[in-house]
């Protein structure tokens, strides 16, 4: 018995009940099904393994699409989670989603443990060892908090991760576990040992990740938060090809030669202070440039009949929550902290009262220049 499914083109296509994309994909060609990556079936991303209904929608993601190069990116995150897990016991993973460039996986690590880019030899080589396996990422449906999958899930960084069970909470709130019809599905991925929290798709296997690489560490928070737990945030990329994953690494080298902040301190423009991250010191050269980009413009505004102020840099914290800036941009503005010393003790110092603190603009407005 057959049953008939609709290409993106338009046309309908036949295939055996019970086939999946992958099936599909070999039926049209030997060539799209050796580069099938996952399905999109009625808009939704799937498997390969995801077995067809009559009059499904289906289209095959190859490793041409950029679809197809997230999917790829999403597994290599958790990929380097895994190894992470058998390198350094007593990780807690977070989230691991997939970035423009690569992926980041967000761990929250042990009292006195460190992971920095000299560990990523060591956990490279454990992600080789895991892609050998050629371990399959198979997707699994909890029902319930008692389903066997879920048990073994809870207990795969030691039973005691309380990011992961934040996250678990909050699908609860949305219905999950209550048995109803509408409930959202809470679903895993297993790969070898490893098992994670995840929607998904995933490619085939680990054989798949082969030209995995990782970039660099940083400092993150727990839901972006600074008052949440600090973690440590592990980046990295992963292409299809060794020719492609060579080509980004080489455009990267190409990319430092031209970074500004290298050429600015060649040219005798400007130059950096720890005392202030982020801040140019202009010297004589860079303040000649930034003064004729100042004439430059200044020239075309008055061209354009624009009329020139000049309004405060920093204003009362106040004024950021009656704008909206304090509710959209917290994260990226810089907050003072106002002192002034006790009238009776001049040695002491004292913080001003919290409605006279003090943000700096985020933006050109509502104060601007």
């Amino acid at each position: 018995m057959s049953i008939s499914v609709q290409l993106p083109d338009g046309s309908a296509r036949s295939v055996d009940q019970g086939a999946t994309v992958f099936d599909l994909a070999k039926s049209i060609s030997q060539g799209l099904a050796k580069a099938a990556v996952i399905g999109v079936v009625n808009d939704n991303e799937v498997d390969l393994n995801h077995p067809l209904n009559e009059g499904d929608k289906v289209k095959i993601v190859t490793t041409s699409d950029q679809l197809g190069l997230e999917t790829l990116r999403h597994s290599a995150a958790h990929l380097m989670a895994a190894a992470v897990l058998e390198e350094f016991k007593g990780v807690q993973l977070t989230i691991g989603p997939v970035t423009d460039d690569g992926f980041y996986y967000d761990l929250y690590l042990p009292e006195g443990m460190k992971i920095t880019e000299e560990d990523f030899p060591r956990i490279e080589k454990k992600m080789q060892h895991l892609v050998k396996q050629n371990a399959k990422f198979e997707r699994c449906v909890a029902p319930s908090e008692n389903d066997p999958v879920f048990q073994s899930y809870k207990s795969i960084d030691g039973g005691s991760n309380k990011f992961k069970a934040e996250i678990v909470d909050g699908l609860k709130e949305h219905g999950a576990f209550s048995g109803k019809a509408d409930a959202p599905e809470v679903s895993f991925y297993k790969t070898g040992e490893f098992i994670d929290l995840c929607r998904g798709p995933h490619v085939p296997s680990t054989k798949w990740l082969k030209h995995t690489k990782l970039m660099r560490v940083s400092g993150s928070y727990w839901r972006a938060d600074q008052s949440r737990e600090q973690l440590v945030r592990v980046y990295g990329t992963a292409f299809f090809t060794a020719e492609e994953l060579e080509a980004y690494l080489k455009m990267l080298e190409e990319a430092k030669k031209r970074d500004h902040r290298v050429l600015g301190e060649q040219l005798d423009l400007f130059h950096f202070e720890e005392e202030a991250p982020g801040m140019p010191f202009l010297h004589n050269k860079g303040a000649i440039i930034y003064n004729l980009l100042q004439e430059f413009m200044r020239a075309k505004l008055q061209e354009g009949k624009y009329q020139e102020v000049r309004t405060p840099l920093v204003l009362s914290e106040k004024m950021w929550h009656t704008s909206g800036h304090y509710d959209n941009y917290l994260e990226n503005m810089f907050f003072t902290k106002l002192k002034q010393r006790d009238s009776d003790d001049p040695s002491k110092i004292n913080e001003v009262d919290e409605d006279r603190q003090m943000a700096v603009k985020p933006m050109n407005c509502p104060g601007h220049l």
